[in-house]
Order: C-alpha cells, then sequence, then structure tokens
C-alpha cells in the first residue's frame, strides 16, 4: 500500500466499509497523514456492532482530521486513470484516490465442505464437545458456529482467545478426556482516532433496561435484563476492567446492586466476589 500510495498521483485511501477492519486501517492511515474516505453501504459508522448514539460519538471523532464519510454509498465501478484510481459510487458521484482497500467483513470459507455431511449454517455448526454432525470430526474457530451464552443458539465467535480456548477443548476430546465447551459472548475492543471502543453481548440496539451515560465526548450503556449484564457499550476510557464484563455475561451475575459502577466502568472482580478477596487478604 505504501508504494502504491507513493506512485499514484493522488494520496487519498477510499476504504469500502466502515467496520473493525478498516476502522483500524483508517487509523493507522490518518496517523501517517494520508487522508481517507469511507464509503458505507448503511446510515453509521460501526453499525455491527455499535448502536446509533455510539456512532454519532465516533463520527464525532472525524471532526479536525482528514477523514470523510459517505453514507448510503457502494462503490460500483473502479477505473485506472492519470496515475490514480477513479471509483464511481451509486450515486453518480466518483472519487478519487491512491488505492481502495475492501473492509465489508469475512464469511468462513466452508464450501469443500458440502455434501460431506458435515452441518453448515454460516459456518461449520459443532456439538456441545466442538465435535461437527459426523462422529470424530471436531473444530475450533473462526469457521465454527458454537453456543452464545446470552443468545441462546449457536453463532460464530471468530476471536483469536476464544479460537485458543476452543482448541483446547477439542485437543482433550479428541483424547477422550470429555471436556464440554460452555459457550461464549460476543465481544470487540479496538482503539481508533483517539479511542478506545470496547463492545459486547447486545450492543447494537435496545432491549431490556437500558442504563446510558454521555460525557466530555464520552459513551457508555449497559443492557440489563433480570437483573443480569446482557450487553454493553463503552466509547472512551470506558471499562477500567474489560475482563470483568465477560465474566459477568458469562457467569450471568446478578448485577442489580451494582448498576452506577457497571456504568461507568469502575466494577472490579473484588465487587463480584468480595468474600474471596476478604479470605485472601
Amino acid at each position: 500500500m505504501r508504494k502504491r500510495i507513493a506512485e499514484s498521483t493522488q494520496k487519498r485511501v477510499i476504504l469500502a466499509g466502515a467496520g473493525l477492519v478498516n476502522a483500524e486501517i483508517g487509523d493507522a492511515l490518518v496517523k501517517l497523514g494520508i487522508p481517507v474516505t469511507y464509503v458505507i453501504s448503511s446510515d453509521r459508522a460501526l453499525s455491527q456492532i455499535v448502536d446509533r448514539e455510539a456512532s454519532v460519538i465516533i463520527e464525532k471523532l472525524f471532526a479536525g482530521l482528514d477523514v470523510e464519510l459517505l453514507k448510503g454509498e457502494d462503490i460500483q465501478e473502479i477505473e485506472e486513470k492519470d496515475g490514480a484510481l477513479e471509483v464511481k459510487l451509486a450515486s453518480g458521484k466518483v472519487l478519487s484516490g491512491s488505492c481502495v482497500v475492501y473492509g465489508k467483513g469475512v464469511r468462513p470459507n466452508t464450501g469443500f465442505l458440502k455434501g460431506t455431511g458435515v452441518q453448515l449454517n454460516k459456518g461449520v455448526v459443532l456439538g456441545r464437545y466442538l465435535e461437527t454432525s459426523v462422529p470424530g470430526i471436531y473444530g475450533a474457530g473462526d469457521a465454527v458456529e458454537t453456543d452464545d451464552i446470552l443468545l441462546g443458539e449457536k453463532t460464530l465467535h471468530a476471536l483469536w482467545p476464544v479460537a485458543v480456548e476452543q482448541a483446547n477443548n477439542a485437543a482433550g476430546n479428541m483424547l477422550g478426556m470429555e471436556m464440554p465447551y460452555g459457550g461464549d459472548v460476543l465481544r470487540n475492543i479496538l482503539m481508533v482516532f483517539g479511542q478506545t471502543i470496547f463492545t459486547g453481548g447486545i450492543s447494537t440496539h435496545d432491549e431490556g433496561d437500558v442504563y446510558r451515560n454521555v460525557s466530555d465526548g464520552e459513551y457508555s450503556k449497559i443492557i440489563v435484563k433480570d437483573g443480569k449484564l446482557r450487553g454493553f457499550v463503552f466509547v472512551g476510557e470506558g471499562a477500567v476492567n474489560p475482563g470483568v464484563y465477560l465474566r459477568m455475561m458469562r457467569d450471568q451475575t446478578d448485577i442489580s446492586s451494582m448498576i452506577n459502577p457497571v456504568l461507568h466502568g469502575t466494577i472490579a472482580h473484588a465487587d463480584l466476589y468480595p468474600s474471596v478477596f476478604k479470605v485472601a487478604l
């Protein structure tokens, strides 16, 4: 990409999509002094992991930076012209840039498994012991669907730590150790444009009891149902102890008496297990 930008008559990089990957690419380019234009089909940035209120705050981070955001648009045609790329959008608008980076999501490559008897959905569907529908064949990682603790259904959990845990369990089960996999929860954390964005569980919409806090360009929201944490969004300094939020969701901890520290990101492991920490001290 550096070579392409250096040789082009236009320095601007056009980013198709404003999801996790392109958010980090755009941040890196801006730090290098390279202007970027996001072309997104949705009506807001990071719509797959944050709610509308958080998107507004994230988009405000672009102010003062050489970042352009074009919403409700799609790239229709890319043509090399005069030492740069001419990019035609669905609206008829034409952009000029050094290169185009597509970051509009990924999907598991499971085509080679069709007709094998392995159950497929969006990914390879696994059972409690991470075995496929074909006995003796196990799975782990980004291409498999396992139980989601909050959703109550199987889904993709494309994260490195999840893949490691699944691989450990799958290996144990292949060795006959009977290690059931308890499932996991969706979450993401990234640091872009000077802010940390941390989300988990139900984060793109509201349901149940919703608590919000907006202050000095930072945003926090938690979703609670039946006293249990069902989802959260933090933009800014946010959660001091991210691991605590994952633990609360995995363990389905009753947080009815801890709403304020959970919302403001100050909750700690000691608050969840006070008796244990007293004994340790």
